[in-house]
């Protein structure tokens, strides 16, 4: 603030910023708007930093604080690698979200490693969208669902957010037993008078 019929130019500098922040070079009338930005190399965290103005034979300094948050993250993880089932049943596996700066809505899917997805299978999930950090993975199976092992990732979307694929995890099916039926003799051997 220019007082007492100050009229003279002043220079700026900023000292104490965080590593990785830097002040654009800036203009224009007082009061006089400025930006702090920084880099993905600023460490988060709460710093004080000084403004020094010179000019005129004058110097003047004021201090504000500037706090650095880390980038909202989240990332997913499938904590079951593998799971078993007959055709026609169902498989759960825990998921967990790890989240970092960001507590609103998830959405969940998933994705089958492979060029067709074989008949009968579906999913769902304990909660979706979810808030939560934990959550269960259902992959259900019906008697039309070939023999063999499928591979998938879990998938995630969230605004204003990119989400990794989870780690990549497995459910193997086996071929249900079919109907059938046998034959034996007992005793297998008997003699008889003719």
């Amino acid at each position: 603030t220019f007082m007492g019929g100050f009229s003279s130019s002043i220079s700026f500098t900023f000292s104490n910023l965080p590593p990785g922040a830097n002040v654009p070079q800036f203009q224009g009338n007082f009061p006089l708007p400025f930006q702090i930005a920084t880099s993905s190399t600023t460490p988060p965290g709460t710093y004080n930093f000084t403004v020094t103005g010179t000019g005129g034979g004058l110097t003047r300094t004021s201090t504000a604080t500037l706090i650095v948050q880390a980038p909202s993250s989240v990332s997913i993880r499938v904590e079951r690698d593998s799971a078993t089932v007959t055709s026609g049943q169902a498989a759960s596996y825990p998921v967990t979200l790890t989240r970092n700066n960001f507590n609103g809505n998830v959405e969940l899917g998933l994705s089958i490693l492979a060029s067709n997805v074989p008949p009968g299978i579906t999913f769902s999930y304990s909660n979706n969208p979810t808030t939560s950090s934990n959550v269960t993975l259902n992959i259900s199976t019906t008697s039309a669902t070939p023999a063999g092992t499928y591979n998938f990732v879990a998938t995630a979307i969230a605004n204003g957010i990119t989400i990794p694929n989870s780690n990549q995890f497995s459910l193997v099916v086996m071929s249900a037993a079919q109907p059938d039926f046998s034959i034996s003799i007992s005793p297998s051997s008997r003699t008889v008078m003719a």
